[in-house]
């Protein structure tokens, strides 16, 4: 019989007063708690316990017997616990993907977060391809817009602002556009990956506008189109986060601001079947309360004109 459970079943026996009691505490019928103890005496070669029909009382060994058992078992249970907090304990490695526009957004807060907990390490790989999550390794991938797939489970993040902007330069030599269709006449830097990545759509008071862009310039990288807007090369459509120190600083002014881009979400994804560790939780937690709290929304902006004329 194993010793250590003969041990738990002796000490209960003692501190609940009857086989029975223990029986119904360990589900096991009172001749196993009765075989538990003799167990022990006969490794001992004395008796433990004085037994009759009405009581039970220690002998002087098993009252020494007792006490030390007591001790065995709260060391045990100690070890045991913090086992059990070790392994329940955030630590160990996140790999993650991006698009290099979403890693922008979220490397401030990854930042926060490992501030936060010390025995996590994070791998961010930023790429605008589409990775293979379990092939390639990744705990989860954070991308921009809709995810449909049964194999996975999509959380989302947040959502986005768009803001149409270009720089003070661009505006002087090409005219500042009051309508979605003025987009028509002006260069739109965009991307190459889709032909979703060439169509802008606004919504206004007087409806629902899809505009196709034109550009002389194509990139597939929302800094790169940030930083060729601001060089007066055209302009761009990005989210608010990526803008925003541009605007402040009256690099880009915003265009259309009676006009509402469409709004983009960010999914955070991972395998359906996939075991959510303490880490990962850690980290999926901080990442649905902390985000809403970022500031990603932009306040309303003086019209153009009134910035450029300000400017001269």
């Amino acid at each position: 019989m194993d010793r250590f459970t003969s041990m738990l079943v002796f000490v209960q026996a003692v501190d609940l007063g009857s086989y029975s009691a223990v029986a119904e505490e360990q589900q096991m019928s009172p001749q196993m708690v009765g075989k538990h103890v003799r167990h022990l005496e006969q490794r001992l070669g004395a008796k433990l316990l004085n037994k009759s029909t009405r009581q039970q009382s220690l002998t002087q060994l098993g009252q020494q017997y007792y006490q030390r058992c007591k001790t065995v078992l709260a060391e045990v249970k100690a070890a045991e616990d913090e086992a059990s907090r070790y392994l329940n304990a955030p630590r160990g490695l996140i790999k993650l993907a991006s698009s290099i526009t979403v890693g922008y957004i979220l490397t401030p807060v990854i930042a926060k977060f490992m501030h936060d907990y010390h025995e996590i390490d994070i791998e961010l790989v930023l790429t605008n391809r589409s990775v293979d999550l379990i092939n390639e390794g990744f705990d989860a991938v954070i991308r921009l817009g809709v995810i449909e797939n049964s194999r996975l489970i999509a959380r989302k993040l947040i959502s986005y602002k768009n803001i149409p902007c270009a720089s003070p330069l661009y505006l002087q030599q090409h005219g500042i556009p009051n309508h979605p269709t003025d987009l028509n006449n002006h260069q739109c830097l965009h991307s190459h990956q889709s032909e979703s990545k060439k169509m802008w759509r606004f919504h206004g008071s007087d409806g629902d506008f899809m505009v196709n862009l034109h550009s002389r310039l194509i990139i597939d990288n929302g800094q790169a189109q940030l930083l060729a807007a601001i060089q007066g090369l055209g302009i761009t459509l990005q989210p608010y986060p990526m803008v925003a120190h541009a605007l402040d600083t009256g690099k880009l002014i915003r265009v259309l601001d009676q006009y509402q881009a469409s709004d983009i979400d960010i999914h955070i994804v991972y395998p359906v079947s996939q075991r959510l560790t303490p880490k990962f939780t850690a980290f999926l937690e901080y990442l649905l309360t902390t985000l809403p709290l970022t500031k990603m929304n932009p306040v309303v902006s003086p019209h153009p004109n009134q910035i450029l004329n300000e400017s001269n």
